[in-house]
């Protein structure tokens, strides 16, 4: 008999092993039907009997389970073998899993997002520090007190020192008490002569050593070097600075700007409301008084003709302040028509304090007694009387010497009493940009004989300051502290 007519016999034994292969294989199948049945995983098993196929068919007909190619709403994980091998569309959309390359990716992002944003807050705190070097480091070296103004730009009558139209008013305040106080002129006697026949009140040559002649050599090359390639204001102050030394370069730079000055002036006075006070003319004084104390008879000449003409008495005012700087007593009528002007008596009797005028002295010790005058008033009256040279009030400048802004004018006042109290406070003052001129000049005057070459040495680091302005100043203090004998500070 054949194999192909053998009758296909089914006996209850089969049954039983059909039915416990369906118990085993039915969780297999349940997730098989969903996988899809690639050509390599059919050629691995050639063999397999028709029996086990047929079997597993059934077990996934029993369990439920959609053979292959049928639609099934179930949610399904999404892979690149599902999407190529099931052609069907699910009700609901795949579940999405993450892939490990996608995190991978998503943490680079992250890690480069990080290293922007660090590099991006380092530019822009260069650029605060650029930005606060530049704009706000310049302004914070101003004078404790001063306020500046939005109409009068910075002329400098002296180095570190500024004229505005608020101290050529005469205001009153703090600010016009140090403006008055710090660069006062030297101790002189009422009279006819000018600046020459007081020049015996200038400082006296400062010891000549080696170091000194160094420092003043390395100070004169910073300054000369602004008369060329300096800004206006750069220009004008180190002009200042080194023309008290007789320095003709600085002389002649003095000049032409006092000549472009008074024709800003001239012109101006032309024209409709024009302001007799106009920053032009500060300017104009400030160049008078530099080339007046370089000995140029023009800064002389200009100052008075300023102080005689019918210009307002703030103006008049502030040209007697510069002639009196140089100690020419011609400024003394001027100044006491001036204390009985209101609002302008106090300034009037600062300056003449330094002549020690009767007049001016009286003032002084009216409003220093009035127990209603502004303390601001009483504190100005006591440190104008120290630079008359009244001992008397010298513990009373001693206890100012921590309130500001009247430190630096009470340390002046002592310097001129020769109180030896007051050195720290100098030398401490010459760290500070806007202090250090004034300090200088007020520890040459304390003891004129006595060597700061040491002193000195210490501002040589500042000459190769970034800022010009703190070059020139600490430039400016080194000649006043070692440098050439000059007539008046």
């Amino acid at each position: 008999m054949t194999a192909a007519s053998v009758p296909l016999v089914i006996t209850a034994d089969d049954v039983s092993a059909a039915v416990a292969a369906v118990a085993t294989v039915a969780p297999v199948a349940e997730l098989d039907a969903f996988k899809p049945t690639s050509s390599a995983s059919s050629a691995a098993a050639p063999g397999a009997s028709s029996a086990m196929v047929a079997a597993k068919a059934g077990a996934a007909t029993v369990a439920g389970v959609p053979p292959k190619g049928a639609r099934s709403p179930r949610t399904r994980r999404d892979s690149t073998e599902a999407r190529s091998a099931f052609e069907w569309l699910d009700d609901e959309p795949a579940e999405f899993t993450e892939s490990p390359d996608d995190t991978v990716a998503a943490a680079r992002v992250r890690r480069r997002a990080v290293v922007i944003s660090a590099i991006a807050l380092a530019v822009l705190g260069l650029g605060g520090a650029i930005a606060y070097k530049l704009a706000y480091a310049p302004h914070r070296s101003r004078p404790p007190g001063a306020t500046p103004t939005a109409t009068a730009p910075e002329t400098e009558s002296a180095p570190g020192r500024s004229v505005t139209a608020a101290t050529a008013q005469g205001s009153g305040s703090a600010a016009a008490a140090q403006s008055d106080l710090q660069v006062i002129a030297p101790l002189a006697a009422p009279g006819d002569g000018s600046a020459a026949a007081t020049a015996s009140g200038g400082v006296t040559p400062a010891p000549s050593t080696p170091a000194a002649r160094d420092a003043v050599a390395s100070a004169t090359a910073v300054l000369a070097g602004f008369l060329d390639t300096g800004s206006t204001r750069d220009q004008r102050a180190a002009a200042v600075a080194l023309a008290r030394t007789g320095d003709p370069r600085a002389i002649a730079v003095l000049k032409a700007q006092l000549a472009a000055a008074t024709e800003r002036v001239t012109a101006a006075g032309a024209g409709p409301g024009a302001d007799s006070a106009s920053t032009d003319l500060l300017a104009k004084l400030g160049l008078a008084r530099a080339l007046a104390q370089a000995g140029d008879p023009a800064g002389e000449a200009a100052l008075v003709e300023s102080m005689a003409a019918p210009h307002r008495d703030e103006v008049r005012l502030e040209a007697a302040r510069q002639l009196a700087k140089l100690g020419d007593a011609r400024a003394v009528p001027v100044l006491a028509e001036l204390l009985g002007t209101k609002g302008l008596e106090l300034s009037a009797a600062e300056l003449l304090a330094g002549f020690r005028d009767p007049g001016g002295l009286a003032v002084l010790d009216r409003i220093r007694a009035n127990p209603t005058a502004k303390l601001d008033e009483r504190t100005r009256a006591t440190i104008a009387l120290g630079v008359a040279g009244r001992a008397t009030v010298a513990p009373e400048l001693v206890a100012l010497l921590d309130r500001e802004p009247y430190a630096m004018p009470a340390a002046a006042a002592l310097a001129g009493l020769h109180d030896e109290s007051v050195r720290a406070k100098l030398v401490t003052a010459l760290a500070v940009h806007a202090q250090r001129v004034p300090a200088a000049a007020a520890l040459r005057r304390l003891d004129p004989a006595r060597d700061l070459s040491d002193t000195a040495r210490g501002l040589l680091p500042d000459l190769k300051s970034s800022n010009d302005l703190e070059r020139i100043r600490a430039a400016d203090a080194i000649l006043r502290l070692v440098g050439p004998a000059v007539r008046h500070d």
